[in-house]
């Protein structure tokens, strides 16, 4: 059985005839009806019912065309990526996509690449605070999108681009204050402060906190720490945007102190290591987001 047998009885089935499958196929009609005899021999049973005038699967025919259809499908598929992977497109792409600044557009950006290149597989992580930089620097990943200091500039050869900004505000649970309202950093000191897990990558970010809590919990997952915060186990610096649904609802509350800013702001930046070689998906979603940059 082959491949070339299971495409002349897919012809012959879809236009109901030798004589016209032969002129798609731009064979002769001998040729198709040897071919579909010889498969019919090597299974021992008629996929063709002869006895009318537009040729028909027989039940046995039927039910094995099915799993046919669903070969040759295959089999295109394996040719259109064949085709993709000769072109440079790449079979994996690793993306790493901090939780905290998290879009609409740029995850709309994301949609529009996995629908360009279908025969990619892409691998998308988050995780701890720092680790899209940390993974595009030990070139874990091909792209990193991430709170950007100009610092990290020095550790490493990278492109980059701004994209948007993050900004960090101080939210907790209106039960965590039972005592009355917190105005004051020395009041916020005395509540549990609840953080994101450093990666390993080389840079203190412990000055982010703008005050030390009694105790600190730290998780490697955003939802959660939403989820303890909610629960009033602690204070937390969070994204705004993360987390705006929550301040709306009154779910949590940001808190204001009177001897700090009420928010840091950070720059959000696309970036990617300058001196790799970069294939055909990695340049289109490059494009695709400086493109939403430009807007």
């Amino acid at each position: 059985m082959t491949l070339e047998q299971i495409k002349i009885l897919a012809a012959v089935v879809d236009y109901g005839s030798v004589k016209k499958a032969a002129e798609i196929l731009h064979k002769t009609q001998p040729a198709l009806s040897m071919s579909i005899q010889k498969l019919e021999n090597e299974l021992g049973f008629l996929l063709l019912d002869r006895s009318q005038y537009r040729l028909c699967l027989t039940e046995h025919g039927a039910l094995f065309f099915r799993q046919a259809r669903s070969l040759l499908n295959d089999a295109n598929q394996l040719r259109v990526l064949g085709k993709r992977l000769a072109q440079g497109y790449e079979a994996k792409y690793r993306i790493c996509y901090d939780e905290g600044c998290v879009d609409a557009n740029i995850d709309q950006c994301l949609t529009q690449l996995f629908n360009q290149y279908p025969s990619t597989e892409f691998l998308i992580n988050s995780g701890s605070r720092f680790n899209a930089i940390n993974q595009v620097k030990q070139q874990s990943v091909e792209l990193g999108i991430g709170p950007w200091f100009h610092i990290f500039q020095a550790t490493g050869q990278y492109d980059s681009f701004a994209i948007g900004q993050l900004e960090l505000v101080i939210v907790a649970a209106p039960s965590l204050f039972a005592q009355g309202l917190v105005t004051h950093s020395r009041d916020l000191a005395q509540y549990c402060c609840l953080s994101l897990k450093e990666s390993n990558f080389e840079f203190d970010s412990e000055h982010l906190n703008i005050v030390e809590g009694s105790q600190l919990i730290k998780t490697d997952d955003l939802a959660m720490l939403t989820r303890l915060v909610v629960a009033g186990a602690g204070w937390a610096m969070m994204s705004r945007k993360a987390c705006q649904h929550l301040l709306d609802s009154g779910v949590l509350f940001e808190v204001l102190l009177d001897d700090y800013d009420d928010a840091i702001c950070v720059e959000i930046r696309v970036f990617r290591n300058k001196n790799r070689e970069h294939g055909a998906v990695a340049t289109s979603l490059w494009q695709l987001l400086q493109n939403l940059h430009a807007q």
